[in-house]
């Protein structure tokens, strides 16, 4: 054995057993002398916040940088052109790649670009998938942290631009100054101006509606809502015979939001087969929901559709906009996972991948934001003898006993919240879907705006506060069901 070997394996061996006899002389001290522990305990808090320190440090830094990087990612407007976006997703990610590639210091240059490329995929999911197998952990962190801050932002912002300033009103939570964690808390909408008995607040629009089961056999307008009555010559489905329309233009509405895939009198037989079941069992079910759900969703594929054939961009989807609105948690019913079943064969036809995107849950998300917010229509005719609780067996919101031609759902007025003694009402001027809001009583700007959501007439407290538990989960502290007393 060389000098040399032998000299280094006695050097390890001294070492060792000195160190070995540190061991014991550490593990004597810390048994044995106080102040030895008391020492050893002031350097481990020591350690542990210079630790936390450091972990601070560096969290704070993954936050700026997060923050830096979403600035950057949409600083420059996105392109709208189908196209251009795939141009842009091509460059993007290449890009990123060839970044995150040159170390350390280029990640947070190609979480940017990668961002990019993920705002303009049409299945972010999937490519965040991608991301997950294919980029480096901390560059993936970052587009993370980016996408729960957009999220945020996008969440936070909503309501500075919803409703739209035409409408004369904004979204505000309320009572003023209470914390989301107030039971009293909510969404409301308050007056952007005054107004004067009788005053048009604003008028709007249904996202969706449906004509009561009661008038099935009656004359109406199968999209609108309104008295065919006076009508020569309305508009009728060629296909199934079934449903008329006021005009060409509610006929041709219809078909293309949703009884293009509705229709019972399809030529696809399985097609024909789940309308007619659907149809029945509005008609003889007594239920609203599942063809609002149904033409609800037909709607928002059209509008979608349209809007990217257009090259329009929107910071919303009518679906995201409907999620920002009040739910009811609904126990499932024996019917429920059929309507459910059924509306996702007919609507997953329209578009790849809705048929798995059309869940139970989601049903019953969207079947508890109808039933919580649409909103009684009454456009006349026949509907003037039809009593609101037996017009259907799914509860709307309806201030007055009868008259119910059908139900409809409404993004703004969802937001009316319940009072006895409301000081706004919706009327149908136009003897159809559309609503206009009207006040009846003076409203001073910031003011809270209410509607009834039940008859209230001469009707005692208890009554009413069970009708509304029932019905909408609400129990209502308006002045007439709590009186302020001096």
């Amino acid at each position: 054995m060389k000098n040399s070997t032998l000299a280094a394996l006695i050097a390890v061996g001294t070492l060792g057993v000195a160190s070995l006899g540190y061991v014991f002389y550490f593990d004597y001290k810390r048994r044995n002398d106080p102040s030895f522990r008391r020492k050893l305990k002031r350097e481990k808090k020591k350690a542990q916040k210079a630790k936390q320190e450091v972990e601070k440090i560096t969290q704070a830094q993954r936050e700026i940088s997060i923050d830096r990087a979403l600035t950057r990612a949409l600083e420059d407007p996105l392109p709208t052109d189908v196209a251009q976006k795939e141009k842009m997703f091509l460059e993007s990610v290449s890009l990123g790649e060839s970044l995150f590639a040159s170390g350390e210091t280029k990640y947070e240059d190609a979480a940017v670009h990668f961002y990019r490329a993920l705002k303009v995929y049409p299945d972010p999911i999937e490519l965040i998938t991608i991301y997950q197998k294919t980029i480096p952990g901390p560059v993936l962190t970052i587009i993370m942290g980016m996408l729960a801050r957009d999220v945020k932002r996008r969440q936070e912002s909503y309501y500075d631009t919803f409703p739209d300033q035409s409408m004369q009103v904004k979204a505000a939570g309320l009572p003023k100054g209470a914390d989301k964690s107030d039971p009293k808390f909510h969404m409301g909408l308050v007056a952007a101006k005054d107004f004067a008995v009788g005053d048009i607040i604003y008028v709007e629009k249904p996202e969706t509606s449906q004509l009561t089961p009661a008038l099935k056999d009656a004359e109406y307008c199968e999209f609108c809502l309104k008295p065919l009555e006076g009508i020569e010559h309305p508009a009728a489905c060629e296909k199934c015979s079934l449903f008329k329309y006021c005009s060409a233009a509610c006929k041709d509405t219809a078909y293309d939001e949703y009884h293009r895939f509705l229709c019972p009198g399809s030529e696809d037989a399985s097609t024909a087969s789940s309308a007619k079941e659907l149809c029945q069992s509005w008609a003889e079910g007594k239920e609203l929901a599942p063809l609002m759900i149904a033409k609800f969703f037909g709607h928002m594929i059209t509008t979608e559709q349209k809007r990217q054939l257009a090259g329009q961009e929107s910071d919303y989807t009518l679906w995201e906009r409907t999620e920002h609105t009040t739910t009811l948690l609904l126990p499932g019913k024996p019917t429920d996972q059929a309507h459910q079943v059924r509306l996702a064969a007919l609507i997953g036809q329209q578009v790849p991948g809705l048929e798995e995107f059309m869940n139970e849950e989601r049903y019953l998300s969207m079947k508890g934001r109808i039933l919580r917010n649409a909103i009684a229509v009454r456009s006349g005719g026949e509907a003037a003898g039809v009593a609101a609780n037996a017009a259907s067996e799914d509860y709307v919101r309806s201030p007055a006993d009868a008259g119910v031609t059908g139900a409809a759902l409404y993004l703004v007025s969802s937001y009316l919240t319940h009072s006895c003694a409301p000081n706004a009402e919706p009327s149908f001027l136009d003897h159809d879907h559309v609503l206009t809001l009207k006040a009846t009583r003076p409203i001073q700007a910031g003011e809270e705006i209410t509607m009834s959501y039940i008859a209230v007439g001469d009707r005692p407290t208890p009554a009413r506060q069970a009708e509304l538990m029932e019905k909408f989960r609400l129990h209502c502290t308006c002045p007439l069901c709590e009186p302020v007393t001096e």
